[in-house]
C-alpha cells in the first residue's frame, strides 16, 4: 500500500512538472522540454551548472516589458534563472501559429538590465526553419532578465 501511494505522489509530481503554460523544466543530465504550440528548450547534459534546473516558459506580446519600436511581434520566452551561463551551447525553439513570410527578417532581442529591448544577442545563432514554422536560436547563456523574443525587423 506503501509503495502504491508512493508511485501514485511521484507520477503526480511528473504530471504537474510536465504540464501547462508552454514550457518546460530540464534537469542537469540534459534534455528536451516537451515540444509546445510555442516554445522549447534542449540543454545538453552537463551544460547546466550543477544545482540549476534550466526552464522556459512561453510569452505572448501583452505578457513581455514593451518591445522595439519598427518590429513586429513573431513570439517570447521567459528563461530562468536568469543569468545562467552553460558550459555548452542550449538551443530554444520557437514553434509559430502561422508561418513567416518567406521575405521576412527576424532576429532574436533579450531585455537588459535597464528593461530595454536590445537586437543581437552576443554570439547567438539564429535560424528559421524551411517552411517558415520555427525559429531556433542557440545561445550560450540566459540574459540577465531572463526574457527573449523575436521580432520581425
Amino acid at each position: 500500500m506503501r509503495r502504491l501511494f508512493l508511485l501514485l505522489c511521484v507520477f503526480g509530481l511528473a504530471v504537474v512538472v510536465g504540464c501547462g503554460g508552454g514550457g518546460g523544466v530540464v534537469g542537469t543530465g540534459g534534455g528536451t522540454t516537451p515540444a509546445t504550440p510555442t516554445v522549447s528548450l534542449s540543454v545538453p547534459a552537463g551544460a547546466a551548472p550543477a544545482g540549476v534546473t534550466p526552464a522556459v516558459a512561453y510569452k505572448t506580446a501583452t505578457e513581455i516589458p514593451g518591445r522595439p519600436t519598427g518590429s513586429a511581434f513573431v513570439a517570447a520566452a521567459q528563461t530562468t534563472p536568469a543569468s545562467t551561463a552553460f558550459t555548452q551551447p542550449v538551443t530554444l525553439t520557437f514553434t509559430l501559429t502561422s508561418p513567416l513570410g518567406a521575405s521576412d527578417r527576424v532576429d532574436l532581442f533579450q531585455v537588459n538590465t535597464s528593461g530595454v529591448w536590445t537586437n543581437g544577442v552576443p554570439g547567438a545563432t539564429v535560424t528559421i526553419s524551411t517552411d517558415n514554422t520555427t525559429v531556433t536560436a542557440v545561445i550560450s547563456n540566459f540574459s540577465s532578465q531572463g526574457y527573449y523574443a523575436v521580432f520581425k525587423l
